[in-house]
């Protein structure tokens, strides 16, 4: 068995595939409409990479969304993207108990830094997440290095600008972000080199961010885990490690997306990827609803 959640076990999901429980006087349109969805971009990433994700999840029932520009220095320290992030909150949202936090690797860092250290928000989606433990954030760290060029390694600890290892150029950003099969993506533009252009900025805040503030298993919200399979970044021993640190992780394990290395951007993700954070979202409607008939 599972640690409890406040939310149904990922097995039990996978059974679920009817519309939420709508609360009372409302209907389950209605209830997925007053979710908010804030998304917190990667390194290296501009806000635009959530745009195909927020039209997918507009399909599917959750049409207000607002994507977070992270606009700290290389030299941003993480309390300082958390303190964005809360910027973006108190100025664009009236009531934080509707919103549901979306990351994706160091973005959810940020958003773990967030609700560990007191910040609001009904639960939250941790995708391909950098963890927010110190000794799982150095086994990442250690990982990762192993994977990269020393000479863009070298590079990016002189200059404290992590896109020298990243994604310096097309090709490196396609092997780091993408599957080597993949050569066109529906996430943004159409061939790499148009997503690198529209969404890859070569300004990174990610070694000042690195600096760990608070600690995942202070992250009291329901929290869906999610990795992919094929992520040479953020592997998927990392996130099976996170999540089992999170009090209130849904399911046994993370959820381990298929074919999808670190961007979420590989054929078939508009199912793979958006199929299981709808069931969590439903089941985030379908709690509040139980809760206003108690």
């Amino acid at each position: 068995g599972g640690r409890p959640s406040p939310l149904l076990c990922a097995n039990t999901q996978e059974k679920m595939r009817g519309p939420a429980a709508a609360p009372p006087g409302g209907s389950p349109g209605a209830s997925r409409r007053a979710v908010t969805l804030v998304l917190c971009h990667g390194s290296q990433h501009r806000a635009s990479y959530w745009t195909a994700l927020r039209g997918a999840l507009a399909e599917r029932g959750y049409p207000h969304a607002t994507a977070v520009e992270f606009r700290a220095s290389r030299w941003a320290t993480l309390p300082a993207l958390v303190a964005e992030l809360r910027h973006h909150l108190d100025d664009d949202l009236e009531d934080a108990k509707n919103v549901v936090l979306v990351g994706h690797s160091q973005g959810a860092l940020v958003v773990q830094s967030h609700v560990a250290t007191g910040g609001a928000a009904r639960a939250a989606i941790l995708l391909a997440p950098v963890p927010c433990d110190r000794w799982l954030l150095a086994r990442h760290a250690t990982r990762l290095a192993a994977r990269v060029s020393w000479t863009g390694l070298f590079k990016a600890a002189l200059t404290a600008n992590a896109a020298h290892v990243m994604a310096p150029d097309v090709a490196t950003m396609r092997r780091n972000f993408f599957l080597p099969t993949t050569e066109r993506t529906t996430l943004g533009g159409s061939t790499m080199a148009e997503y690198f252009e529209k969404h890859v900025t070569d300004e990174d805040t990610a070694f000042g961010a690195l600096a760990v503030r608070g600690n995942a298993r202070d992250v009291r919200v329901p929290a869906l885990v999610v990795a992919a399979a094929q992520d040479r970044l953020v592997d998927v021993d990392t996130v099976r490690a996170l999540h089992g640190l999170l009090p209130h992780a849904v399911g046994d394990d993370a959820t381990v997306v298929p074919n999808q290395a670190h961007a979420f951007g590989d054929p078939g993700w508009e199912t793979s990827l958006v199929d299981p954070v709808v069931r969590f979202l439903d089941e985030v409607v379908q709690q509040q609803g139980d809760e206003e008939l108690r």
